[in-house]
């Protein structure tokens, strides 16, 4: 019949195939994570498998923060099942469903920093793990203040990350947590012997730490 969708019936039986297979189905197996260790305390990654996460104690990390929402299909409930409490390492979750939403962001940059260390920071890609992980990093610098968008890019660069679109607004929360650590650690009496600010490290990757 002339205006008839001739792939219509095709691109249904597909669909009704795809809702009878398993959701995560033994074959193909998952492809293991990248993991990307930013700084002595912080590393990030894409999905990482069950294997991985049951891994993370042999590791000597100490902490897993899932960025994954809740209504994005790669998220899995039974992930937290997976990470070993015997070994203590603790399950954090933070969705970060845009990496343009400022409070969502800011909220999961302050999880890394609270975080029992070393943390893995993990989402599907590694993309918003990857922002979140450098953001933190870049927070405990001295040198938080003078973060620029241009940054943010080259640094995305050194790991293989594309992050020009979220520079400005990743900047811009850098300097607002860093402003609030900073006035948290002067507001407090410092121990004897320790300096009263925020201990400077490095720039995660890339010159001009």
């Amino acid at each position: 019949m002339p205006g008839r969708d001739p792939h219509a019936r095709a691109r249904a039986t597909h669909g009704a195939l795809r809702q009878l297979g398993d959701p995560d189905p033994p074959f193909p197996p998952r492809p293991d994570a990248q993991m990307i260790k930013l700084t002595d305390t912080t590393a990030c990654s894409s999905l990482p498998t069950p294997e991985q996460l049951r891994a993370l104690g042999t590791f000597g990390l100490r902490s897993v923060l899932n960025l994954l929402d809740p209504r994005e299909t790669c998220f899995d409930a039974k992930e937290p099942a997976c990470v070993p409490a015997e070994d203590s390492v603790q399950y954090l979750h933070a969705p970060l469903l845009s990496l343009q939403d400022r409070d969502d962001l800011r909220a999961a940059v302050a999880a890394v920093l609270a975080a029992p260390k070393p943390i893995l920071v993990h989402c599907d890609t590694g993309v918003r793990a990857g922002l979140v992980a450098l953001m933190a990093a870049a927070v405990e610098t001295e040198s938080a203040a003078d973060v620029t968008p241009q940054l943010i890019t080259d640094w995305g660069k050194d790991m293989g990350l594309e992050l020009k679109p979220h520079s400005l607004v990743a900047a811009s929360v850098v300097h607002e947590l860093a402003a609030a650590v900073a006035a948290t650690t002067t507001t407090k009496q410092p121990s004897p012997g320790a300096p009263a600010t925020l201990q400077g490290r490095p720039c995660p990757c890339g010159d001009g730490a």
